[in-house]
């Protein structure tokens, strides 16, 4: 019996390892293959491939800025606007956007905040920024606020990357690697962060690396892949109702050129609420003068466990049901044993 549970596993993993390496970047997502193409603001990205000794690049803080840095600049390309403290070379020229709490505004005056996460990892909610961003919108200086997530597929950043004075290969594995794109209206990443109210996660970190951020607000990976899949249950599992919101399923499929090479495709949810304006009204007709104590250290809860890192697969075990003959079902595979896994 035990003999036949093992060999079983043993084949969905198999099952599992193939499906991460198929080249169909909509497979298993139900709704994208056939949704709207998006075309990008900007056709060409362009990211210098070498560093100083004084940018900080040979730190982790360094390096993770450098990630940040390189969504920041895909989002720019999608939207167009001004970019946050992004160093472009254009034409040989060094020019530097700088905002305070957002990385972009587009050109119709929207602030949008990019972020990054790989595959199987949480976002994280900092304190500082999300309470800071929320007293902007509440003092009426922008109407809205959209988070781009972006998820990608590269593994073990620090111990690959840093140190590199050309940094050319890092920017070529993000580049080829984007899993997902998911955009939440801030009135879904609001309610998710609120400790006073949230469902999910709080932690303060115990590494001294982090401690200068405070405490956050965990988005777990799970949840990212059911807004992707199933964004009804993925409002649900936040504590939304999702009759509230209403969501676009498209892609991103060609056109976009960075660093000499083209962008893979991947799907893109938006997420919305469906009367916005009702929301951010009632949002400022709040006592929100709570929202300062998270400006600097953030909320003084203590953490019961640590965060566990979660499967970095677009779906579980669950999600196929186990057939032996699934293996054959799978399109086939075009991909090295060297690909980064999905």
């Amino acid at each position: 019996m035990g003999d036949s549970k093992g060999k079983v596993k043993e084949e969905k993993k198999e099952i599992l390892r193939k499906f991460r390496k198929t080249d169909d970047p909509f497979y298993g997502m139900n709704g994208y293959r056939d949704a709207p193409s998006i075309n990008f603001t900007h056709e060409e990205i362009i990211f210098p491939s070498q560093i100083t000794m004084f940018d900080g690049t040979y730190s982790p803080r360094g390096l993770m800025n450098r990630q940040g840095h390189f969504f920041e600049r895909v989002a720019h390309a999608r939207y167009g606007g001004k970019v946050k403290n992004i160093h472009e070379v254009i034409s040989g020229e060094l020019e530097t956007n700088i905002l305070s709490w957002f990385d972009l505004i587009d050109p119709n005056g929207t602030p949008r905040e990019a972020k990054s996460v790989r595959s199987g990892s949480s976002i994280k909610l900092m304190d500082n920024q999300v309470s800071r961003q929320a007293q902007i919108l509440a003092n009426g200086d922008y109407d809205q606020l959209v988070y781009e997530i972006i998820r990608h597929r590269v593994r073990n950043i620090q111990s690959r990357f840093g140190g590199q004075r050309d940094i050319g290969d890092f920017f070529s594995e993000m580049r080829d690697n984007i899993q997902a794109w998911i955009s939440l209206d801030f009135s879904i990443i609001f309610e998710t962060w609120n400790p006073k109210t949230t469902k999910l996660r709080r932690y303060v970190p115990k590494d001294q690396y982090w401690a200068a951020y405070g405490s956050y607000t965990s988005l777990s990976s799970s949840t990212l892949t059911k807004l992707l899949k199933n964004p009804e249950q993925g409002l649900a599992d936040l504590g939304l109702n999702p009759n509230n919101y209403e969501y676009e399923k498209r892609k991103y499929v060609s056109g976009v050129i960075a660093n000499g090479r083209p962008l893979h495709p991947f799907p893109i949810i938006s997420i919305n609420h469906r009367s916005p304006s009702d929301w951010y009204s009632g949002f400022r007709s709040q006592d929100l003068s709570w929202l300062s104590s998270y400006f600097d250290k953030g909320s003084e809860e203590v953490v019961q466990e640590e965060e566990k890192e979660e499967d970095s697969t677009f779906f579980d075990d669950s999600d196929i049901s186990f057939d032996p003959e699934a293996l054959e079902k799978l399109p086939p595979s075009k991909s090295s044993d060297d690909e980064v896994p999905f």
